[in-house]
């Protein structure tokens, strides 16, 4: 077993990528249900923008912040969440086409 911290970054992004979706829907199913599912999930996103920054997924960070905040809003609508979460998943589709780093591979 790889201890190295380079491994420890590599099974991080890849349990960032594999709970992704999953964020991403319970955001928006939140947003549609009570404040505490509000308040649940952006907690939830506001360790992805953290760990996503970590583990080189700079624009899912960045767009994870952005997210977080307007969960925080009281004009915060789901029509508002549908656009900052497709922003999210966009992001995570940039980040997974550009060069990773070198840990990586």
């Amino acid at each position: 077993m790889d201890d190295s911290p380079e491994a420890t970054l590599r099974m991080a992004r890849e349990q960032v990528i594999g709970s992704f979706n999953e964020i991403c829907e319970e955001t928006r199913h939140a947003v549609r249900e009570t404040p505490e599912a509000v308040t649940k999930s952006r907690d939830r996103v506001h360790r992805l923008a953290g760990i996503a920054g970590v583990v080189g997924l700079r624009e899912v960070s960045d767009r994870a912040l952005d997210l977080e905040a307007l969960l925080g809003e009281e004009t915060c609508t789901p029509d508002r969440v549908d656009t900052a979460v497709d922003e999210l998943k966009a992001a995570l589709a940039s980040d997974l086409a550009a060069p990773p780093p070198p840990w990586v591979e």
